[in-house]
């Protein structure tokens, strides 16, 4: 399948369910989003830690701290309370409160939004001025942890004191260093010493730790509040795109479920056949079809040798025969050599030459006596052109031929249905007639009532002027191929 076709029946066969699955999403979000409320927001910058983050851990960890600050419905509860706002602390808590670092400092942004402006600047104030507290309370708490560490310094040191007497004792006496009591007073000693150095790396930790956690302060305080977006465009553009997504969904199911063809084009090539022309019905009007349409058929049929065509199709067969009609009247009649039925391919035609009444005036007057539809059905040689659902189980058409109507989109079973029939019948497949429903009554021109435009006559080419035929009076008389209208 080609790749034009694929769009074809995707998006061009699926083109309304697609404009109104796109274009409805984005009318019911855009007057939602219109009619929400509108919110102000107040920013405060906080300075978490006086000590600048070494690494990008250490700035994600500052701001997971204020983070969790701000969105604390107690810390929260308390900022509304101080700014008499009256709101509820878990709901601003979880969707008014958000906490953005500034870049790879320790200063974080904290914004409240309410639909008040004054209301979200006094909440975004006391806001930030709780999250300095707590902040700066939080380097208290290591006092507990140097007092613990004191006391066991001062416990080790009373311990060092005791065994440094002890071997200036055993010197005194003497005793050599090799002594068993001497070097247990070594290595005692020395596991003191090293507790002493642990003690004095931990103090220095949280010493460390605690003056880089004070010292956290206000920036700047919010003085106004600004209107927040509500986001219209976004939103109506993932509705639009959501709606999209779901047209063509449905429209790659549908295909899936029920194939059908890109058009008359692509069936004519996968039947390996010829695409004749196209036509056009509805409108309560005659048919339409090509200028070239009624001697294509002529000059395929003298090809297979053939008197009647058959139209067959997945079109309604009220339609079909209209289309039926409309043609046996146009296509001319053929006289073929009264030597036989022209049952050779190549040797019962005219070398070179396509004999046509239509072509040529008939110098015995035969014209005279030619049949309403156009086409002398009595004599051999005559072209008909009939509808399959107006063949009856008796009638037996002479040389038959089927042309297959194919529709836009056409369901892609109308092809097996249109080779199944000619291996039934035994009928040859002559070409495809491309069908096309009319979609407004085109107005016929003054004088001219049923016909896009006048036929005219090789006298009438060269320079005299004809009474145009009404319709009634058209099919009555056999037709030229230079009498088709240019717009059939």
């Amino acid at each position: 399948m080609e790749a034009s076709e694929a769009v074809r029946r995707i998006f061009w066969r699926h083109r309304w369910l697609i404009v109104v699955l796109t274009l409805v999403p984005v009318m019911l979000v855009a007057p939602w989003r219109l009619a929400q409320p509108v919110t102000y927001a107040a920013t405060a910058d906080v300075q978490a830690q006086a000590a600048a983050p070494d690494a990008d851990t250490q700035v994600l960890a500052i701001l997971s701290k204020v983070t969790a600050l701000a969105t604390s419905p107690q810390l929260v509860g308390s900022a509304i309370t101080q700014a008499k706002a009256g709101r509820n602390p878990l709901y601003v808590a979880r969707h008014e409160v958000s906490a953005t670092s500034l870049g790879s400092s320790a200063v974080v942004a904290v914004t409240v939004t309410d639909p008040s402006r004054p209301v979200a600047v006094r909440l975004a104030r006391s806001l930030a001025a709780l999250i300095v507290t707590a902040l700066n309370t939080v380097g208290e708490q290591p006092s507990a942890e140097l007092a613990t560490l004191s006391r066991q310094r001062a416990q080790l040191v009373a311990a060092r004191d005791s065994l440094v007497s002890k071997l200036a004792k055993a010197q005194a006496r003497n005793e050599s260093a090799t002594s068993a009591a001497v070097q247990g007073l070594i290595t005692q000693l020395a596991g003191v010493e090293a507790q002493l150095s642990a003690n004095q790396a931990a103090v220095q930790q949280i010493l460390s730790a605690s003056s880089a956690n004070q010292g956290a302060g206000i920036l700047a305080d919010p003085s106004t509040a600004k209107a927040t977006s509500r986001h219209v465009a976004v939103y109506s553009a993932l509705a639009a795109l959501l709606g999209l997504v779901i047209a063509l969904l449905i429209a790659t199911i549908r295909e899936l479920v029920r194939p059908t063809i890109g058009g008359p084009a692509a069936g004519a090539r996968e039947l390996s056949l010829v695409l004749l022309g196209s036509a056009s019905t509805g409108g309560g009007e005659r048919p339409m079809t090509d200028p070239e349409l009624p001697l294509r058929l002529d000059l395929a049929a003298q090809r297979l040798d053939a008197r009647t065509l058959v139209l067959t199709g997945p079109v309604p067969a009220a339609q079909l025969s209209i289309l039926a009609a409309h043609l046996d009247g146009m296509v001319p009649a053929i006289h073929r050599p009264s030597g036989g039925n022209g049952a050779g391919p190549a040797g019962s035609r005219l070398s070179g030459v396509t004999a046509l009444t239509a072509f040529s005036p008939a110098a015995d007057g035969s014209r005279g006596d030619a049949e309403p539809n156009g086409a002398s059905h009595g004599q051999p040689g005559s072209l008909t052109v009939t509808a399959l659902s107006d063949l009856t189980l008796r009638s037996c058409p002479a040389s038959p031929a089927l042309v297959l109507v194919l529709p836009a989109f056409a369901p892609r079973t109308a092809l097996d249905q249109a080779v199944d029939l000619g291996v039934t019948t035994g009928w040859p497949m002559l070409g495809v007639i491309g069908i096309r429903r009319r979609r407004g009554r085109r107005r016929s021109a003054p004088g001219k009532p049923g016909t896009a435009g006048a036929a005219r006559s090789p006298a009438t080419a060269a320079g005299t002027e004809e009474t145009p035929a009404s319709p009634a009076d058209v099919p009555a008389a056999e037709p030229r191929a230079s009498q088709v209208d240019s717009t059939l």
